[in-house]
Order: C-alpha cells, then structure tokens, then sequence
C-alpha cells in the first residue's frame, strides 16, 4: 500500500492568515451591503405587513367600544321603559287614563265644566280687591 502524503501548503505558515487582495475585499464590501440591504428590505415588508392589520384592529376595537356603549344606553332606556310599564299595568293609571279620555264607570255622571280659567281669574280679582 502507498502511504499518502498531507497535502502541501503553499504557504510555509499555515497559522499566518494572509491579507485578503483589494478585488477581495471590495467583494466582501459589496455582500455585507446587500446584506444589510436585504435585511433592512425584509425588516421594511414585516413593517408594512403589519400596518393594515393593526389598523383593522384598532377600528374594531373603537367600533366594539361603540357598541357597548349603545348597549348601555338601550339597557337604561328598557329599564325606563319596563318601570312605566309596571306603572300603566296598575289599576289607577288605567282609570286616570281613562277619565282623561272622557270615560266613566257604569252610574257614574260625566260633568263638562267650561270657563274654568275666566272664573279663576275672577275670584283672583274678588281677593285682591278684598
């Protein structure tokens, strides 16, 4: 069997880095740019991909916000609305209601009084010249 030999360096130090050539360093200038270019191009879409999301958000957050407060209102206004029912379900609201309407009960004898207003102006007029 042949044994076969480490590869040779061309270099007598291997330890010793050699200085990368102009040609190369211009190249590796130009890939950590369109690095940082691609990375700031990537970071510039996630924040523009982000922006209408948020903005969807925050609207329906305002409009949640919206409508819970209409809800309060209508919830005060049924409680309002249930409190005159209780009262109109009474048995004196009906007959007030109906005695406004000109209604009576059986027997009873409906009196129109008119002239009410000129004969309190009247007894005003009698008090102060008492």
């Amino acid at each position: 069997m042949r044994r076969m030999r480490p590869p040779m360096s061309r270099d007598p130090d291997p330890q010793r880095r050699r200085s990368p050539s102009a040609r190369q360093r211009a190249r590796l200038r130009r890939r950590r740019l369109l690095g940082r270019w691609l990375t700031a191009a990537v970071l510039l879409g996630v924040a523009v991909a982000y922006i209408q999301p948020v903005q969807s958000f925050q609207t329906a957050e305002s409009e949640v916000t919206r409508k819970q407060a209409e809800v309060e209102t209508l919830e005060r206004k049924r409680e309002k609305l249930k409190k005159r029912l209780a009262v109109a379900e009474t048995d004196v609201f009906i007959e007030r209601e109906a005695r406004t309407h000109g209604l009576v009960r059986p027997g009873e004898t409906l009196f129109l009084i008119q002239g009410i207003e000129k004969w309190q102006r009247a007894q005003e007029q009698r008090n102060e010249d008492d």
